[in-house]
């Protein structure tokens, strides 16, 4: 049996045993890539796995790593790390400062995104309110000017509106100017399974943003999941090939 190990590039990503099946999932087409060269039991299924270009591309290549990221990782601790594919797949720490002095991220789970220029880590809080939204998000971004590089409070997102889904292995992603397609900017789209979506705003905006229909009782943190959740995919066609482009 193949299990969900990630999404990338608007690919849905299935491993098992040796085997891997990569699917549009727009068109339900298939690409079956080579067995792995490495011997596993049928049994076994994948942490994660992700594309380092579209497929179109002659540099796509399909990793099947435990980390989370493409070349920017964030392990267990949540420590930063840059991810080098060639000519050896290594990792190197990138030292940095937490917020307020602290030694250790406070989040449970965080995660991180693109977003333009910026890479952000970003996690939800419980609001302490019993008026507007129960849970709030705050974004960080990694300011790399200073040795070490140190995590900077973003209070507004601007032009910009993030998409994420509960399980990890769905990669985050940012958008610019979503007027053009109907909706405000400085939110966060949260892929559900029981409604198709749940919209938030971020930082001043969260209680504006907050929809007081919704089921108090719906829980916003990402984990690992056996079988596939809901999540968003950025379509392949809007991928620039940066090989192809340069």
């Amino acid at each position: 049996m193949l299990h969900f190990a990630g999404s990338s590039y608007g690919q849905l990503i299935c491993g098992g045993g040796r085997n891997l099946v990569v699917v549009d999932v727009f068109t339900g087409a298939k690409v079956l890539p080579p067995q792995l060269p490495v011997r596993f039991s049928k049994d076994t299924y994948f942490y994660s796995g992700m594309l380092t270009a579209p497929l179109t591309s002659h540099n796509a290549h399909l990793i099947i790593v435990d980390f989370n990221g493409q070349f920017i990782a964030l392990d267990y601790e949540y420590r930063l790390h840059t991810l080098s594919l060639a000519p050896h797949l290594g990792l190197q720490e990138i030292a940095t400062v937490w917020w307020d002095d602290m030694d250790e991220c406070p989040y449970l789970r965080p995660w991180l995104v693109v977003c333009g220029d910026m890479l952000l880590i970003v996690d939800h809080y419980i609001s302490l309110s019993f008026d507007g939204a129960p849970v709030n998000y705050k974004a960080f971004r990694l300011d790399m000017s200073t040795a070490p590089a140190v995590w900077v409070e973003v209070e507004k997102l601007e032009n910009y509106v993030l998409f994420i889904g509960s399980d990890v292995r769905s990669p985050a992603f940012s958008c610019v100017s979503p007027g053009r397609w109907g909706t405000r900017n400085n939110c966060l789209y949260y892929a559900y399974y029981d409604v198709p979506w749940i919209l938030h705003g971020l930082g001043d905006e969260a209680d504006a943003v907050w929809d007081p229909d919704n089921d108090p009782d719906i829980v916003f943190k990402r984990n690992w999941y056996t079988q596939l959740q809901p999540f968003w995919v950025y379509p392949s066609m809007f991928y620039a090939d940066a090989v192809d482009a340069e």
